[in-house]
């Protein structure tokens, strides 16, 4: 019988700075490649990831306890930590490893999927979101929702940001997540709201991250020239392929 390789601590480590968004470009892609071409590597980092987020998820709520304890009767909703003037120093744009990702989905995909679609499933994947990590905030709700996020688990994190938002509707961290979240279940529509909301009220933080994802809601809504709109705002490589892409339609 085959014995369980145990995960080492240096293993864990790399999977949490994974998560927390803490590599340097040249790491991440390294690992990016790693979980491609590694079978086994690639289910001891799922493995090890749901056992970390397990944990902020437990660590959060048990503080969330405590948080509840502490707040007045008037709820303020998210505070300074999550708003537009540190927005731009916490939200990691995306790496040069995402290049290996867009030439596994160019290639993929067929003409048989229709334009639109076709840009979407080799272009699209979710911001990674903001750490998560134990006593480097106070905003626990707001936390709680984006362990939720990286599981994967969307709808779940809509509904805790949108309690949230209840309190600051024009909030740009909260609605840029919410479109994203959104985006990433397939529904451009509410995703394009959201995020045109997060970008009216980022002032200019969101001037690359907001325009791909909005520029992505047009195309999951099949409104390719107000895509190409807003990809023409957007200042990354990646924004000029998909014009070039839909230029040639």
């Amino acid at each position: 019988m085959e014995q369980k390789k145990n995960t080492s601590p240096e293993n864990i480590e790399a999977v949490e700075r994974y998560l927390n968004n803490e590599m340097t470009a040249a790491e991440r892609l390294e690992f990016d490649a790693r979980l491609i071409e590694d079978a086994i590597f690639s289910t001891e980092f799922e493995e090890t990831k749901a056992v970390i987020l397990g944990i902020e998820s437990a660590a959060l709520k048990e503080e969330l306890d405590i948080f509840h304890t502490e707040i007045s009767a008037k709820k303020t909703g998210v505070n300074s930590e999550t708003n537009s003037r540190n927005f731009a120093r916490k939200l990691i744009p995306y790496s040069i490893a995402a290049s290996i990702i867009l030439a596994i989905g160019l290639f993929l995909y067929t003409n048989q999927t229709p334009t639109n679609d076709k840009l979407f499933a080799a272009y699209f994947t979710p911001d990674p979101g903001l750490p998560t990590k134990m006593g480097s905030n106070n905003n626990f709700e707001f936390y709680d929702a984006m362990v939720d996020y990286k599981r994967k688990e969307y709808d779940t994190a809509i509904k805790k940001w949108k309690t949230l938002q209840q309190y600051d509707t024009e909030n740009d961290t909260l609605n840029y997540f919410i479109g994203v979240s959104y985006l990433a279940k397939g529904d451009g529509m509410n995703a394009e709201k959201y995020l045109q909301n997060a970008i009216e009220n980022s002032a200019g933080f969101l001037e690359n991250d907001g325009y791909f994802y909005l520029g992505m809601a047009n195309l999951k809504a099949n409104n390719s020239e107000k895509a190409k709109v807003n990809f023409k705002k957007c200042a990354t490589e990646k924004c000029k392929e998909i014009l070039a892409e839909l230029d040639r339609k």
